[in-house]
C-alpha cells in the first residue's frame, strides 16, 4: 500500500511495521490536492496524469492562525476573572509564585495585598481588566504590537505580566512598544535561564532583580504633586444658559466631531458632576466656550465688551490644559479637553496654536495605549467607544490643521491599528438587553456615517501630506526620484478619491433640494472637504514659479473645477442653514476663492470671468457669515 493513502501501515521484510507518512503525496502537496485512494502506487491525481507517487519532501512547521491564538488569548481572560473571584483578587502571577517560595505569608494577607492593588487598577481611567488581560490597557506591552509569528520575541501576555512587575509605577496603565527595552529584558533572561539550566517560570520581583534601591523604585512627593481636593473657583455660566449652550455645542459641532455621548453627557450636566470632577469642569466650560460661537444671548460676551468675537472667552480662559501631576496617566475627560481646546483656538488670531494642543493629545492618547485596537472581543462598553472617538477626532484635527499650516502630522496611518467609531446613533448604546446594546436600526441612516466618511477622506489627505508635501530628503527616502514620480502619485491619489466619492452613503449625498437637516449640513461639510482635497492635491502644480510639467494643464482644470463646485456648495449651505453655516469650512472657502483668482489672472486663455468672479462673490459672502464669531 502507499503511504497515506489509505492510512494502513506498511510492513517491511523483517515484519516490523513502517511509519505511516500522515499527509499527501508531493505533487499534490504543491498542488493543494489530495486525490483518492487508488490501487498500486500511487495516489489517483498522480496515476492519471502519469507522474511520481513521491514522499521525499519534508513538511514545514506552521505557525497557529492569528484567530486561533485570540481564541486562546479569550480563554486566559475568562479564566483569570474566574481565579480573581476564586482566589479573593490574586494576581494569578502570585497563584504560581507561591508554589515556588515560601513568603511567609498566608493566603488571606496576600490575598488582601493583592485585593489592594487590583481595585486601584480597576477604578483607573479605563477601568481595565485584570493585570494581564487586556493588555492595552494594564499598562506595559501591547498585545497585538507582537506578531505571535515572530519568534524573537517571548508570549505576549507572560511579557506583559513581567513588565507589570518591573515597573515603578505598576498600578497605572501605561503602553510601551516593540521598540522598548522590555522585549530585550524578556529575552537576556530567557537566554540566562538556558545558560543555567534553571526552567523554573522568572517572577520579575526585588528577590528576582536583586534588592531594588529604592530611591530609583518611587515616585517622590515632589513630583507627584496631586490637584487641589476642591474645586478651583471656576465661574460657571447659569444654570439656563449652560443648556442652552451645551444644545448649541450638540447641534454645531458634535455631529461633525463627535467627541461625546450627548445622553451621558447631558446626565453629567445635569446632576452637576462639573462640581465634584475638576476634569469635567474643565470640559464643560469649554464646551459652553464653543457653543457660544452660536448664542445671541449677550451673556456669553466678555465684560466691558459689546464684541461677540470675544464670545466664550470668559470660559475658556479658566481652562489650564497643563496637567498635573506627570506620574498619573490622563483620563478621558482630559483627552477631550485637548480636541476642545484645539477647536476653540481654531478661530482665534493664534489658530497656530491648535496643531500643538492636538499634538499634545495625542501622545496623551498614546500613554494609555488609545491609539491600538483591543486584542480581545470583549462587549463594547461606552468608555471604549468614547476612548476611540476621541482619538479619531484628534487625529482628524491634526490632519486638518497640519495641512492648513504645512507641518508634518503627529501621528502616521502606519502607527494605530484602531478600528473606525461604531456608526450607532448614541439613543442606540443602550438596551435592557446587552446583547441588543450598540445596535442600529437597520432602516435608519446612522449620524457617524458622515464622520467615518470624512475620516476615510482624510486618510488621502495624511497620504497626500507625506507624499507631494513632504520634503527633499523624505522623497528620496521614500523612493519618490524620477520624471514621472509625481504624475504616479497624483494618479493614485486622485484614483483613491474616485473610490471615495463612489462610496458615500446615499444619505449623505449631496442634495441642493434638502431642507436644513443634519444629514444635509453633514453632506455640504464632506464634500466641500473632498473639493478642498482636489485642490491641494492639484495646488503645487499650478503655481507659477514652478517649472511647467505635463501636470500643469490638468491640474488647472481640477483645482478650477473644484473651486467652482466647492463655492456652489458652500453658497447653498449658507442660504439654507443660515446661522447654522458651519466655520468648518472657511478655510475651504478662502482657498476656494484664491484658485479661482489665479486661473482668472493667470490663464493665457479668456475663460468664463462674469462666472467666475460670481463664484468669488459667494466665497466673500460665505466668509461674511462668519466674522461676527471668527476672526
Amino acid at each position: 500500500m502507499t503511504p497515506g493513502v489509505d492510512g494502513a501501515h506498511e510492513h517491511q521484510a523483517d515484519g516490523s511495521k513502517k511509519k505511516r507518512i500522515l499527509r499527501a503525496c508531493d505533487i499534490c502537496r504543491r498542488r493543494k490536492s489530495d486525490g483518492p485512494q487508488s490501487s498500486g502506487k500511487r495516489c489517483s491525481n498522480c496515476a492519471t496524469s502519469g507522474l511520481d507517487c513521491t514522499y521525499m519532501e519534508t513538511s514545514q512547521k506552521r505557525n497557529p492562525p492569528r484567530a486561533y491564538i485570540r481564541s486562546l488569548e479569550e480563554r486566559l481572560q475568562k479564566m483569570e476573572k474566574l481565579l480573581q473571584k476564586l482566589a479573593l483578587g490574586l494576581d494569578p502571577a502570585d497563584l504560581t509564585t507561591l508554589s515556588d517560595r515560601d513568603t511567609g505569608l498566608g493566603m488571606n494577607d496576600q490575598a488582601r495585598l493583592s485585593m489592594s492593588s487590583y481595585r486601584e487598577l480597576e477604578t483607573s481611567p479605563l477601568h481595565v481588566t485584570p493585570p494581564t488581560s487586556i493588555l492595552r490597557t494594564t499598562g506595559t506591552v501591547e498585545l497585538s504590537d507582537l506578531d505571535p509569528s515572530d519568534d524573537e520575541y517571548p508570549p505576549r501576555a507572560h511579557l506583559t505580566e513581567h513588565v507589570r512587575h518591573i515597573s515603578s509605577d505598576p498600578l497605572y496603565p501605561r503602553f510601551f512598544g516593540k521598540s522598548s527595552g522590555f522585549g530585550l529584558i524578556q529575552n537576556t533572561i530567557d537566554l540566562k535561564k538556558k545558560y543555567s539550566g534553571d526552567e523554573r517560570p522568572m517572577i520579575f520581583d526585588k528577590n528576582a532583580l536583586g534588592i531594588r534601591r529604592p530611591e530609583f523604585w518611587c515616585t517622590y512627593p515632589w513630583e507627584d504633586q496631586k490637584f487641589k481636593e476642591i474645586i478651583p473657583e471656576y465661574q460657571f455660566p447659569p444654570a439656563d444658559l449652560v443648556d442652552s449652550l451645551v444644545d448649541l455645542y450638540l447641534q454645531n459641532l458634535n455631529i461633525f466631531y463627535p467627541l461625546f455621548h450627548e445622553p451621558t453627557l447631558r446626565e453629567d450636566v445635569a446632576s452637576a458632576l462639573h462640581l465634584r470632577d475638576h476634569t469635567f469642569a474643565s470640559v464643560l466650560l469649554l464646551i459652553c466656550a464653543l457653543g457660544s460661537r452660536w448664542s445671541d444671548d449677550p451673556r456669553v460676551i466678555i465684560d466691558g465688551s459689546d464684541s461677540f468675537q470675544s464670545a466664550g472667552w470668559k470660559w475658556f480662559n479658566q481652562v489650564k490644559i497643563v496637567r498635573k501631576p506627570y506620574s498619573v496617566p490622563p483620563s478621558l475627560f482630559e483627552v477631550q479637553t485637548y480636541a476642545l481646546t484645539a477647536m476653540f483656538l481654531q478661530y482665534s488670531s493664534t489658530p497656530q496654536a491648535c496643531w500643538t494642543i492636538v499634538g499634545i493629545g495625542l501622545r496623551e492618547a498614546q500613554d494609555v495605549g488609545a491609539h491600538r485596537a483591543k486584542v480581545y472581543n470583549s462587549r463594547l462598553t461606552k468608555e471604549d467607544e468614547l476612548w476611540k472617538r476621541a482619538f479619531w477626532v484628534l487625529v482628524t484635527l491634526d490632519r486638518v490643521y497640519s495641512s492648513a499650516l504645512g507641518r508634518p502630522c503627529a501621528i502616521q496611518e502606519e502607527d494605530f491599528d484602531l478600528d473606525m467609531p461604531m456608526e450607532c446613533d448614541d439613543e442606540y448604546w443602550d438596551h435592557p438587553d446587552p446583547e441588543k446594546a450598540f445596535k442600529q436600526p437597520s432602516n435608519r441612516p446612522s449620524k457617524l456615517s458622515a464622520f467615518n466618511c470624512y475620516l476615510k477622506l482624510n486618510q488621502i489627505l495624511a497620504a497626500a501630506l507625506r507624499t507631494i508635501y513632504c520634503i527633499n530628503k523624505s522623497k528620496i527616502l521614500l523612493g519618490f526620484v524620477g520624471q514621472e514620480w509625481e504624475q504616479r502619485i497624483v494618479a493614485e491619489l486622485d484614483s483613491e478619491l474616485n473610490k471615495w466619492f463612489d462610496s458615500v452613503p446615499a444619505h449623505l449625498r449631496l442634495n441642493s433640494k434638502q431642507e436644513d437637516t443634519l444629514f444635509f449640513r453633514q453632506s455640504t461639510m464632506i464634500y466641500c472637504s473632498y473639493y478642498h482635497l482636489q485642490i491641494l492635491i492639484h495646488r503645487p502644480f499650478i503655481v507659477k514659479s514652478r517649472k511647467l510639467s505635463p501636470l500643469s494643464y490638468p491640474s488647472l482644470a481640477i483645482c478650477t473645477n473644484a473651486a467652482r463646485s466647492l463655492a456652489h456648495t458652500a453658497d447653498t449651505c449658507r442660504i439654507i442653514c443660515k446661522r447654522t453655516f458651519s466655520p468648518q469650512l472657511i478655510v475651504g472657502v478662502f482657498s476656494t476663492a484664491l484658485v479661482l483668482l489665479l486661473n482668472m489672472w493667470g490663464s493665457k486663455q479668456s475663460g468664463d470671468t462674469e462666472s467666475d468672479m460670481a463664484d468669488i462673490g459667494k466665497c466673500i459672502l460665505a466668509l461674511r457669515t462668519c466674522e461676527r464669531r471668527s476672526v
